[in-house]
């Protein structure tokens, strides 16, 4: 062996022969490298009806807070468009954040049949109830009655949303938004969104949008 190569250290001398270190110890790379997302725990959301996801939604929980409520049924939003039908309200594309200049979302869900006889609906914006102006021809906000005088349809897909125009403005303001469903005074349901971009979401996201009661829903504003 040449002289300079015995002095030189072995992976030098590798070198200098033209041979290959072996990635001793490196696994292979892989053949993507996808970016990271960053999701919105869908705290409350619980199952939507069939069709209304994607296969491939994630979902996680994310703090004690909404332990107490991961069983309850949810549901999907979506942001209004003119190929919502109420007589059958579906969500395609559901989501739980929404850019800022939405003017309405809509909640879906399905039902076999009611369990009781009379429903109590909750709009919460930032863990502070949402009240009907005082001069409100109909009751978007909060609200409460008999599913056939309210609406609704004895089974089936269901509709509720929250429109900008019940608030007295143009676009829903940045916050989040939760809605409550009660059957008899029962929490039956309970999902939320957020409008805004994620760098100005408050820290405590995920307790705005857990419920803040699990008894008899608070009254309505009048």
């Amino acid at each position: 062996m040449n002289a300079r190569l015995r002095r030189t250290p072995l992976f030098l001398a590798l070198l200098l022969a033209g041979c290959t270190l072996p990635n001793v110890g490196m696994p292979a790379p892989s053949a993507t490298s996808p970016a990271r997302q960053v999701m919105l725990p869908n705290v409350g959301m619980g199952v939507p009806p069939a069709g209304s996801v994607p296969a491939s939604a994630p979902t996680r929980p994310v703090s004690a807070a909404a332990t107490a409520v991961a069983a309850l049924p949810g549901l999907a939003f979506c942001a209004h468009n003119a190929d919502f039908k109420p007589a059958a309200p579906a969500c395609n594309t559901p989501s739980v954040t929404f850019e800022p200049g939405v003017a309405r979302v809509n909640g879906v869900f399905a039902v076999a049949g009611w369990p009781g006889t009379r429903l109590s609906g909750r709009w919460y914006r930032d863990g502070q109830p949402l009240a009907d102006p005082a001069n409100a021809k109909t009751r978007a906000l909060c609200w409460e009655g008999a599913p056939a005088a309210l609406g609704f349809t004895a089974s089936g897909a269901q509709f509720v949303s929250l429109s900008a125009t019940a608030l007295g403005v143009a676009t829903l303001p940045p916050g989040v938004y939760r809605f409550e469903l009660y059957v008899d005074d029962t929490l039956t349901r309970s999902a939320g969104f957020v409008v805004g971009t994620p760098g100005a979401l408050p820290p405590n996201v995920d307790t705005l949008l857990a419920p803040s009661r699990a008894g008899r829903p608070a009254a309505c504003a009048r």
